[in-house]
C-alpha cells in the first residue's frame, strides 16, 4: 500500500480521536508504507509506545531511540516524585498521583524491550531478528546505555543531548542511564541483564562491552555511594549470583568479593534475607573467604543457617551446628526435630556414645521452644538421648498444667488417645519407654486416676 494511502488513513481516525485505530493501522501494515515521521508524532502525542518502538525498531532499525523515549518517562516520574516530595514536606500538600500512573507503566517498557533487544529478540513480540539486525542493536543499545557520560541523540546535526538529572541544567553523572535505570527500578534492571548475560554476544569482548565491563561499571556505581541501600543489596545479589555462572569471564579482585559477601550479610533488611542467603551461597562457591570469624558471626547476625549448617557440619563443630535447627524460624517443627535427634546421633558416635557437655547444655536450653514445638517429639527426642531430663521438662510444663504432662508421659507409657491429638506428631513408641523414671511412671497413674474420676463425676 502507497504511503500517501496510509496517511490518510491515520489522519482520518486521529480526526475521529481513535488512537486505538491509529495504533492498529501501525501494527498490520508493512512499515515501508508508513509516513514513519507522522507515525512517530501520532505515537508520541497519544503514548502509544508499543507502536511508537515498533516504528523505530521495524522502520528506522533504530533500537536506541526507543531506550531515549522512555528513559526521557523515566526522568519526568523521577522530577515529579522529587517535587512530590518537596510539596510534602514543605506545604503539606499531598498531590492527585492519577495522571502519573499511565507515565509511569509506559516508563517500566525499557526493561523488557532491553531484555528482548539485548537478547536478539524483537519487541514486544519477542521474535528472533536476523543476525546481522541483532548483532547490530546489540552493539548500539550496550554502546549508549553503558557509556560514562551523557550522549547525543539521534547522532549528527539535530540531535539533542539525552539528560537524566533531577533538576534542570544540573549536573549529569558518570553512566547516567545505567544509574538512571537502577534508580528507577534496580530490580528490573538487574532482571534485565541477568537475560542479556545469557547471550553469547557477551561473550566476545572485542565488540567493547563483556560480563566484565558491566560488573565492574555497577561496582564503580555502587562505590559512588549515591545509591539507596535496597538497591545496592540488588546490585550486590546480581553480581554474586552471576560470578560461578561465568567463571571464564567474570575476574573480580577478592578484595571486591570479600565486600560484596560482607555487605549480603550485614543488610538489615528481612524481606530479602533469603535472596542475600541463596547469593551468599553462589558466591562462596567459587570464593573461600578469610577473617572467617568475623564471617562466622555476620552470617548468624544475619540469619543465615543454610550456609550455618554447611559451614559447621563441614568442620564438625556439632554444638553451633544444633543451634542452626534450634535457631532457624523457617523450619517445620518436624525437620527441626528429625535434624536435632541426626545432629545427636552423630555426635554421640565420634564421640564413644556420650553426648558432649555443651549438647547437653543446648538442649537443656532449648527445652521451653522444644516444648512449644511438639510436646510428644521432645518427649521421644529426651527418652532417646537424655532421658534424666524428663522431670525438667515436665517442669517446664508447668505443675498446673496437668494435662500437657499427662500427654508427655502418657505418649512414652501408654496409648495415645484422640483427644491429644494436637500435640502428637508421627514419631512415636510401639511399646512402653523403660528409661522414664519410677515416681514419674506413677504420677502418669495418679492423671489417670483423677482423669477417670473427672469423667464419671461429670457422666
Amino acid at each position: 500500500m502507497p504511503p500517501r494511502i496510509t496517511q490518510r488513513l491515520v489522519a482520518l481516525h486521529e480526526e475521529d480521536e481513535r488512537p486505538d485505530l491509529v495504533e492498529r493501522v501501525i501494527w498490520h501494515i508493512d512499515p515501508a508504507c508508513l509516513d514513519i515521521n507522522q507515525a512517530i508524532h501520532l505515537c508520541q502525542r497519544h503514548h502509544l509506545y508499543d507502536a511508537l518502538m515498533y516504528v523505530y525498531t521495524r522502520a528506522l532499525r533504530d533500537y536506541v531511540a526507543p531506550a531515549v523515549e522512555l528513559l526521557g518517562l523515566i526522568r519526568k516520574v523521577q522530577q515529579y516524585r522529587k517535587s512530590r516530595a518537596e510539596s510534602v514536606e514543605t506545604a503539606g500538600i499531598i498531590p492527585d498521583d492519577t495522571a502519573l500512573e499511565p507515565i509511569v507503566v509506559n516508563a517500566y517498557k525499557i526493561y523488557p524491550y532491553l531484555a528482548n533487544v539485548l537478547s536478539g529478540l524483537t519487541y514486544p513480540s519477542e521474535e528472533p531478528l536476523a543476525d546481522d539486525e541483532a548483532f547490530q542493536a546489540k552493539k548500539d543499545v550496550y554502546a549508549f546505555l553503558f557509556f560514562g557520560r551523557s550522549s547525543v541523540w539521534p547522532l549528527g546535526e539535530g540531535g539533542k543531548l539525552v539528560l537524566t538529572s533531577d533538576e534542570e541544567g544540573g549536573i549529569e553523572p558518570t553512566y547516567p542511564y545505567a544509574r538512571l535505570l537502577l534508580r528507577f527500578d534496580s530490580e528490573s534492571f538487574l532482571h534485565s541483564l541477568d537475560i542479556a548475560f545469557e547471550d553469547t554476544y557477551l561473550n566476545d569482548e572485542s565488540q567493547g562491552v563483556g560480563r566484565l565491563v558491566i560488573v565492574r561499571i555497577l561496582l564503580e556505581i555502587l562505590s559512588s555511594g549515591n545509591l539507596p541501600p535496597a538497591d545496592v543489596t540488588f546490585v550486590n545479589i546480581f553480581i554474586a549470583r552471576n560470578v560461578p555462572k561465568y567463571p571464564q569471564f567474570l575476574q573480580i579482585a577478592t578484595s571486591a568479593l570479600h565486600g560484596i559477601l560482607i555487605d549480603l550479610a550485614d543488610d538489615p533488611d528481612q524481606n530479602t534475607r533469603e535472596d542475600r542467603q541463596l547469593a551468599a551461597e553462589y558466591l562462596l562457591s567459587v570464593y573461600n573467604p578469610h577473617e572467617s570469624g568475623r564471617i562466622l558471626r555476620l552470617f548468624e547476625k544475619a540469619g543465615f543457617y543454610r550456609i550455618l549448617r554447611s559451614w559447621h557440619r563441614q568442620e564438625r563443630q556439632w554444638a553451633p551446628l544444633l543451634s542452626t535447627y534450634l535457631d532457624d524460624p523457617d523450619l517445620r517443627p518436624s525437620e527441626m526435630f528429625y535434624n536435632v535427634d541426626d545432629v545427636l546421633n552423630v555426635s554421640a558416635r565420634t564421640n564413644k556414645d556420650l553426648l558432649p557437655p555443651e549438647l547437653i547444655s543446648a538442649i537443656s536450653d532449648a527445652l521451653p521452644r522444644l516444648l512449644q514445638a511438639s510436646i510428644t517429639s521432645t518427649a521421644v527426642l529426651l527418652d532417646k538421648h537424655m532421658p534424666d531430663f524428663h522431670g525438667r521438662a515436665l517442669e517446664e510444663l508447668g505443675q498446673n498444667n496437668d494435662h500437657k504432662r499427662f500427654i508427655y508421659l502418657r505418649h512414652l507409657l501408654g496409648p495415645r488417645r484422640s483427644d491429644d491429638e494436637e500435640y502428637t506428631t508421627p514419631t512415636r513408641y510401639s511399646v512402653p519407654s523403660l528409661k522414664v523414671a519410677k515416681h514419674l511412671r506413677q504420677l502418669l497413674y495418679s492423671y489417670s486416676v483423677n482423669t477417670i474420676r473427672t469423667r464419671s463425676s461429670r457422666s
